[in-house]
Formats: C-alpha cells, sequence, structure tokens
C-alpha cells in the first residue's frame, strides 16, 4: 500500500515515471491492491493509453466492485475514445457508490452533451452546482447547454455567474 500511496503523491507532482514504477511494484507485491491498478490506469491515461487504462480500471472493479473512483476514470477514459454510452454507464455508477462528487455530475453531464441528449445535460450540471455552489465550469457548461437548447436568457444568466465566480 506504501507504494501505491507514493504512487498517487508521485502523479500530483507530475512525476508520472515514478509513479507508474511504484504502481508496478504495488502489483508485484499484491496482485489484489485496487487502488495500483487504479492508479496505473489514470497514468495510462494521462499517457493516451487508453486500452491499457481501460483495462486497468476494469482489474479495480473487479477487485473492489464498490470502488467509485474507478468507474469515474474509467469514464473519463470512456469518453476520450468517444464511446459516450459506456462513459454514462460507469460514471452513474459512480454516483451511484458516492452521490455527492461533484465532478462526476460535470463529466456525465458533458457526455450527454456530446450525445445531444441537452436536458440530461443540463439537469446534471444542475446537481454539480447544488453540491458545489462556487463550481464555476459547471455553471458554464450548463450555460453552453442552455445555448444549444436556444435558452439564450439562461445561458447569459449562467455565464454571468461563472464570471461573477471567477472573473479570469
Amino acid at each position: 500500500e506504501a507504494y501505491g500511496n507514493r504512487s498517487r503523491a508521485y502523479a500530483k507532482k507530475g512525476e508520472f515515471d515514478k509513479a507508474f514504477a511504484d504502481c508496478n511494484e504495488a502489483i508485484r507485491l499484491n496482485p489484489k491492491l485496487a487502488l495500483a491498478y487504479w492508479e496505473r490506469g489514470s497514468i495510462y491515461g494521462e499517457w493516451g493509453k487508453l486500452e491499457k487504462a481501460i483495462a486497468d480500471c476494469t482489474e479495480a472493479i473487479r477487485l473492489n466492485a464498490d470502488f467509485a473512483d474507478a468507474y469515474y476514470n474509467r469514464g473519463l477514459i470512456y469518453r476520450k475514445k468517444g464511446d459516450f454510452s459506456k462513459a454514462i454507464a460507469d460514471y452513474s455508477e459512480a454516483i451511484r457508490l458516492n452521490p455527492k462528487h461533484s465532478k462526476t455530475y460535470l463529466n456525465r453531464g458533458a457526455a450527454y452533451g456530446q450525445k445531444g441528449e441537452y436536458d440530461k445535460e443540463i439537469d446534471d450540471y444542475t446537481e454539480a452546482i447544488r453540491l458545489q455552489p462556487s463550481f464555476t465550469e459547471a455553471y458554464f457548461n450548463r450555460g453552453c447547454a442552455y445555448q444549444s437548447k436556444g435558452e439564450r436568457d439562461k445561458a447569459i444568466a449562467d455565464f454571468n455567474k461563472a464570471i461573477e465566480i471567477d472573473p479570469n
């Protein structure tokens, strides 16, 4: 577990080679450590090795079916691949396991938007805002969704709120 924890610290510093090496060592020492597969999957995702990222996140989920972050990460990867239905399914499972993670709603909303399902997209951004009232990106994205639906006044209101929260 120490290798897995150190791996996350290296990854947060942007030292992905060291983080990757620690993940591999953690998996070698304990092949049932879901956290190490999840972390390595995240690194693969950063590197653009999407199939390997999906495989590692899937293994993390196999080892720990209640691992919300693994579903979330796999959803991010499916979205990068353009497989929005699988992304939505994984985000939905992550939300079931951790309904208070605003970024999951934000990303599921984006996937719905990429499928042209604007009402569901708006609902998810609204929930992200409810959970995190100063979530600039959620206001901005919801404004874009309203604009896609032709609801200009609502779009302007959300863009104004995003600017109010973060003028930059």
